[in-house]
């Protein structure tokens, strides 16, 4: 009877062990989906075109090796004329980092990282596509610095500065005069 009651044991301990081995991937891929939606904002002097942008949501996943990989484009869709879009039915990953990429007059233009988690059933997520623009009054010196640096009979003078850019745009400063080279 010892011998039978230990059998018993061992067979239920195997198979909680095998519901616990099949179930686990579940806490992680759930069959719950979620929402992703938000906005291309574009310069006011880039115009969509009549069809909308194409938009493209990017998975990157960390594999066993701690490599990032991305698996490619989850899903397409295509804006708005106002540049919103929306993207149903994206399976929780909460492995996984997604960007939203899209182009606008040939260049990629992708959103900040967005991670999953098992709260939150939709997300917001805009694309900031940046216009160029001429004016660099609108460039702030946050931080200068002077280095000497002395040397067998010479000094060597290294100056650096840090300067902000507020706005949305890139500051083209090569045709006003500012040239850096």
């Amino acid at each position: 009877m010892p011998f039978q009651n230990n059998r018993m044991k061992n067979i239920g301990s195997k198979f909680i062990l095998l519901l616990i081995l099949t179930f686990h991937p579940l806490c992680v891929f759930s069959s719950e989906s979620v929402e992703i939606s938000g906005k291309i904002l574009v310069p006011e002097k880039v115009i969509i075109p009549e069809g909308g942008l194409d938009v493209v949501l990017l998975k990157f996943v960390v594999n066993e090796q701690g490599e990032i990989t991305t698996t490619g484009p989850q899903a397409r869709v295509k804006s708005q004329p106002d540049g919103s879009f929306r993207i149903l039915e994206v399976p929780r990953d909460l492995r996984a980092a997604y960007r939203i990429g899209t182009r606008v007059e040939g260049r990629l233009h992708q959103s900040n990282v967005v991670f999953l988690n098992d709260q939150d059933s939709s997300y917001q997520v805009e694309v900031q596509v940046p216009g160029i623009s001429q004016k660099v009054e609108l460039l702030e010196l946050e931080k200068a610095s002077l280095i000497l640096e002395r040397d067998l009979g010479k000094v060597r003078v290294t100056e650096v500065w840090e300067i902000n850019n507020p706005s949305r745009d890139l500051i083209d400063s090569v045709n006003s005069g500012y040239r850096i080279n």
